[in-house]
C-alpha cells in the first residue's frame, strides 16, 4: 500500500545459532512467569468447572476413591463414544474432572478414552472440544506416559491447528490449544513425532503475535526444537520468528 510502512527485510540467511540464542534468551525470560500462570490455570480453570459442570461425585479426594471402582470409568467412556451428543459432552466434563487425580488415574483415562479425546478435538460441539481440551491438558500435565501414547495419535497436529485456527468467536480454543503444547514442550517434547514437528515447522507463520495463546508460541517453538528442522526451514520462517521475537519483546523492526 503507497504511503505504508514497510518492514525491513531480514537477510535471507541467518545463522541457526543466532536464532537459536534468540529464542533460548527469550524462553529464559518467560518461563518463570508461564510456568506460574499455566499451573495456577491448570488444574485447569477449575473454578470455572466447579460453575459449569455437575458431576455425580467432588473433584478432590473422592477421585481416588472413584477411580478405583471396577468397571466406573469404562461406564462414563461407554457414553462418551456413544451416539447421544449431551450424553458424551457430560462424559468428557466427568472425565475431565477425573484428570484431576494422580498419574495412573490419567493413565487409565487415556488407555480407554484416549484416541477418542482426540478424535473430538475435530468436533462441532464447543463444549465437547473444550472438555476435552482441558482433560488433554490435566494429562499432560500429570503423566508423561499418558503424553506419549496420546503424541503417537498425531496429538501435537490438531493441537496446532486450534492454535493456529483464525480468531472467529467467543469459542475459539488458541489459549487452551497452547497450554497443552506448552505442556508438551515442558514434559514430553521429546515424545513429539518427527512428522508432527515437520507439520508445526511447515505452518509456522499461521500464528500471529497478537492471536490469543502468542504468549505460548516461542517457548513451544524453542521446546520442540522446531529450527533444527533444517531441511524444512527457509528464509520466510526465520524472517517470521524474528518479526514474532521482536513483537513479543515490544521491539518494532
Amino acid at each position: 500500500m503507497e504511503g505504508a510502512a514497510e518492514m525491513p527485510q531480514l537477510p535471507l540467511r541467518i545463522e541457526d545459532t543466532a536464532l537459536r540464542h534468540r529464542i533460548r534468551e527469550y524462553a529464559r525470560q518467560q518461563r518463570r512467569d508461564l510456568r506460574t500462570n499455566t499451573m495456577d490455570a491448570l488444574r485447569f480453570h477449575l473454578g470455572q468447572i466447579k460453575d459449569e459442570i455437575l458431576t455425580p461425585f467432588s473433584i478432590n479426594e473422592n477421585i481416588t476413591v472413584f477411580a478405583g471402582v471396577q468397571g466406573a470409568t469404562q461406564v462414563i467412556v461407554k457414553e462418551l463414544t456413544g451416539a447421544q451428543v449431551q450424553r458424551q459432552v457430560e462424559a468428557a466434563e466427568c472425565l475431565c474432572n477425573l484428570s484431576l487425580g494422580e498419574a495412573y488415574v490419567c493413565e487409565k483415562i487415556t488407555n480407554l478414552a484416549g484416541s477418542y479425546l482426540v478424535t473430538y478435538l475435530n468436533s462441532q460441539e464447543p463444549r465437547l472440544k473444550r472438555s476435552c481440551l482441558w482433560t488433554l491438558a490435566n494429562i499432560l500435565a500429570s503423566c508423561r506416559k499418558s503424553a506419549k501414547m496420546l503424541l503417537q495419535m498425531q496429538l501435537a497436529t490438531k493441537l496446532w491447528k486450534l492454535y493456529t485456527a483464525p480468531i472467529t468467536d467467543v469459542q475459539d480454543y488458541q489459549e487452551d490449544a497452547g497450554i497443552c503444547l506448552y505442556l508438551i514442550g515442558m514434559h514430553a517434547a521429546a515424545e513429539v513425532t518427527v512428522e508432527d514437528r515437520r507439520y508445526i515447522a511447515e505452518h509456522l507463520q499461521e500464528k500471529l503475535p497478537t492471536d490469543p495463546g502468542a504468549d505460548y508460541y516461542m517457548y513451544i517453538v524453542f521446546q520442540l526444537d522446531i529450527v533444527g528442522l533444517k531441511q524444512d526451514f527457509c528464509a520466510p520462517h526465520h524472517q517470521h520468528l524474528m518479526h514474532f521475537f521482536y513483537e513479543q519483546c515490544g521491539v518494532g523492526l
